[in-house]
């Protein structure tokens, strides 16, 4: 059994072209993913600088692109599972236990003093071939396997990336400190754009992203959130619906993210400023 579930085994590693690419191919793609974050951004503060807009009408394209590729993540590692799952349960079906009784039967030596020879019952196990088409099963999942497996690999490159980009969305709003009104305003709508995310449960815990992210919270905190009471107000009340309600929140409008593998019609209606270069085929 070992020998024929190793067969299948090759079918885990992923594909080359799944693979992640070298640092270098990526660099001109992520600065030009900074550039037009920080683009985003610049014409929101200057919106928030002339005495426009409302928060309702801000939908910040960098933390809706990580929610989707978080919610990816989640499926896809729990496909893994599944498979798995799957493959284990499939496994016990290349062969089968049957039991068996035999009967033995000993002569007694003293003839004239035994009515008849001694049966002795014996108990075993022969092992027989299992479900037919169960190696076609098994190589099934594997398959499977293997393409959920090079879809995680490619999500966690788009979830570095995006990550970097939070980082460095971060790193521009905070540039002007408090005294920049406007940027500062900013903050605070990207800090209030990452909290339903790490409340939603599906950021990795403990995970190096969980940490960037916690990081660039506390860092957009610190300009407008920790000093307003309004601002402390409106966190107070985000947490505890978070923690007792959460099914509200979903309500009143921060609905499930949209598929990372939306058509090219979908696509078209995506924002101007949405990262659509990270987004997985």
């Amino acid at each position: 059994r070992v020998r024929q579930l190793a067969a299948h085994s090759n079918h885990r590693a992923p594909a080359p072209a799944c693979r992640l690419p070298a640092l270098l191919e990526l660099f001109s793609t992520l600065e030009e993913a900074v550039a037009n974050a920080n683009s985003f951004l610049a014409d929101m503060a200057a919106e928030v600088a002339a005495g426009g807009g409302s928060r309702s009408s801000w939908q910040i394209p960098i933390a809706q692109q990580l929610a989707v590729f978080l919610h990816a993540y989640a499926r896809i590692t729990a496909a893994l599972a599944d498979s798995d799952r799957t493959f284990l349960e499939q496994s016990r079906l290349i062969h089968t236990n049957i039991e068996y009784t035999s009967q033995v039967r000993a002569p007694c030596d003293a003839a004239a003093a035994c009515r008849r020879p001694a049966i002795l019952e014996c108990f075993g196990v022969r092992i027989e071939p299992g479900l037919p088409g169960v190696h076609e099963l098994l190589g099934q999942n594997r398959r499977a396997f293997a393409d959920h497996y090079g879809q995680l690999l490619v999500c966690a490159r788009s979830l570095a990336q995006t990550v970097m980009l939070v980082r460095e969305s971060t790193r521009y709003v905070a540039a002007g400190g408090a005294h920049d009104s406007a940027r500062a305003e900013c903050a605070t709508e990207l800090f209030f754009a990452l909290l339903p995310i790490v409340f939603g449960g599906e950021v990795p815990s403990p995970s190096p992203l969980l940490s960037h992210v916690v990081r660039a919270m506390q860092r957009l905190a610190s300009l407008q959130v920790a000093c307003s009471e309004r601002r402390q107000m409106q966190l107070l009340t985000e947490v505890l619906t978070y923690t007792h309600c959460p099914a509200e929140r979903v309500r009143r409008g921060a609905g499930p993210p949209p598929s990372p593998f939306a058509t090219a019609d979908d696509a078209s209606g995506a924002h101007p400023h949405s990262p659509a270069h990270l987004s997985l085929p």
